[in-house]
This record gives structure tokens, sequence and C-alpha cells, in this order.
């Protein structure tokens, strides 16, 4: 699929956050993903979102990153006890769906993450060398379960 420029609204992401050194040898966040799956808050609040949607962030910095699982949506989601709320800016995105489910979230995220982004710099969308730089250092990743795709989207420019 091409990477297509997308206007995105206000989003809200409520779930849990994972540190890069929470990574496993396969700079995957499997452990951690199939966690969440088992986590009953969670669980409650997928019921209540969207049940077929599962979402994961990473809100780069200028040496880390941070890895958010959970949900996202136009609403503002009341946050339940224990689970944190990030609110994304409205955007400019460089977008790409693909076939996928739950377990694209579980392979390596370094090399999912830079392959999309050299497609996206090859369709001629101007990124930051370093996405902790910007003002929006955010690529969101989300699958509908029921469709058996995953969106991905890197955010460009806040509007």
């Amino acid at each position: 699929m091409s990477i297509e420029r997308v206007e995105t609204p206000v989003l809200h992401f409520v779930g849990r956050v994972f540190t890069d050194h929470q990574m496993n040898k396969s700079q995957s966040f499997q452990a951690a993903n199939q966690a969440c799956e088992k986590d009953p808050a969670l669980q409650e609040l997928f019921a209540q979102v969207d049940a077929n949607q599962r979402a994961n962030l990473v809100v780069f910095g200028p040496t880390n990153f941070t890895y958010w699982y959970g949900v996202v949506s136009k609403d503002k989601i009341e946050k339940p006890d224990g689970l944190l709320a990030y609110d994304l800016p409205a955007a400019v995105c460089a977008e790409e769906t693909t076939a996928g489910g739950l377990g694209s979230f579980s392979l390596p995220l370094g090399p999912v993450l830079l392959s999309f982004l050299q497609k996206t710099a090859d369709a001629g969308f101007k990124l930051y060398a370093n996405l902790g730089d910007s003002e929006t250092p955010y690529i969101l990743r989300t699958v509908d379960l029921e469709a058996k795709k995953m969106t991905t989207r890197v955010y460009l420019a806040a509007k």
C-alpha cells in the first residue's frame, strides 16, 4: 500500500506505558503486549471504547522513547484508575494501511518503524533525522482486529 498524507484530528490515547529499556532482546514489546491483553483494566477499556481496536503509540525523545499500549479515540476517554492518558494534537500525518493483526505489534519495533519511515521518506515526505527533535514526535499504530488491518501514522506537523 502507498503512504498517503492525511489530516488527523485531536486523538485521545489511554493505556499503559513502557520505556525503551523494557523491550526484549529482539527489540519487541511482545511480553508487554501480552501482559496488557491479560490486564482486566485494559480489557474493560477495550470493551467500552472499541473491542475490535488496539493501538500503540511511540513517543520519541532526543535520546530515547516510550511505548504505549492501549486504545485511541476521537472522543475523550475517561481514564480508568491505573492507566495513563496522552492527548495527541490535530496534525498532518503520513499514513499507511496494511494487512495485519494483533501479532503485528509483537514484531521487532526498530526494523518495522525504520522500514515505514524509509517508505515515508521515499514517498517524498520530509522527516526529522531524529523524530525526538520534532514538535510532533509520534508514530501511532492501530489494528482493526475484525478487518485485520493495521494503520501506521507518523505525525509530520501539528495543525
